[in-house]
């Protein structure tokens, strides 16, 4: 959302949000009042209604030929990148901005406190607009070792991919969060964040905002209430200093 919100706010520029959900997008469908708060059902009625089901190219098509003049983007998560997505990017020699995590322990562990946000206060979006406090979260330890050995792959795989084609890499914890690349095992880069962005997909230099407010800036055992079980989990294994 972060990302989106700050290319979006350039004049030349728009990127969706996930069409391929039928969230957005020329396609995306809606639901009124307390539909819009059954999250699982919402996502699932939105991914048949809006096409993206059986024809994801031709939803990808309208998103990105929808402005007239401009910069046209779509937000697409590791999941929803299959074999009819991947030849859809192919054939439109589209350019790839790919949004890498380091400590993907800690986003496993973002997502779980971000749905219980959803099922305690009820909110049909996870994202936030002011600071947000959790409290210490409980995780199922192999549950948080499957999606990090899952999403590594994910992971490995796309930047394969894009690495044969027309890419640019952003790192999450210290282009997006600030963290320094050193504690987030992460890479870094000295130019600004919007100014990379706006080089590699050719707009005119402006000042980039997102309201946005990231709330992963503490460490796994700040934000884990049963940090010792996950511990053994991990330890022995190559995601161990994910703990840190």
């Amino acid at each position: 959302m972060y990302l989106q919100e700050l290319i979006s706010s350039h004049p030349d520029a728009h990127c969706y949000g996930e069409v391929l959900l039928g969230m957005d997008g020329p396609t995306a469908v809606g639901f009124p009042g307390p539909l819009a708060r059954q999250r699982l059902l919402r996502h699932a009625w939105q991914h048949v209604l809006s096409g993206s089901a059986l024809r994801p190219q031709r939803v990808l098509r309208r998103a990105v030929d929808s402005p007239e003049t401009g910069v046209a983007g779509v937000r697409v998560m590791y999941n929803q990148v299959n074999r009819r997505v991947m030849r859809f990017m192919e054939d439109l020699s589209v350019s790839v901005i790919h949004v890498r995590r380091a400590n993907i322990l800690q986003q496993y562990v973002s997502l779980t406190q971000m749905r219980e946000r959803q099922r305690t206060l009820g909110a049909s979006s996870a994202h936030s607009r002011a600071p947000v406090t959790f409290a210490p979260t409980i995780v199922k330890p192999q549950l948080a070792l499957e999606f990090v050995q899952r999403r590594d792959a994910e992971q490995t795989r796309f930047a394969a991919w894009c690495d044969a084609r027309a890419s640019m890499s952003i790192w999450y914890e210290s282009d997006i969060m600030g963290i320094s690349a050193e504690r987030a095992g992460a890479q870094v880069d000295d130019e600004p964040l919007d100014l990379r962005i706006q080089g590699f997909l050719g707009l005119d230099r402006r000042e980039l905002k997102s309201d946005t407010v990231k709330t992963g800036g503490r460490t796994v055992a700040q934000s884990v209430g049963n940090f010792e079980d996950l511990s053994r989990a991990f330890i022995g294994t190559p995601y161990a200093w994910m703990l840190e």
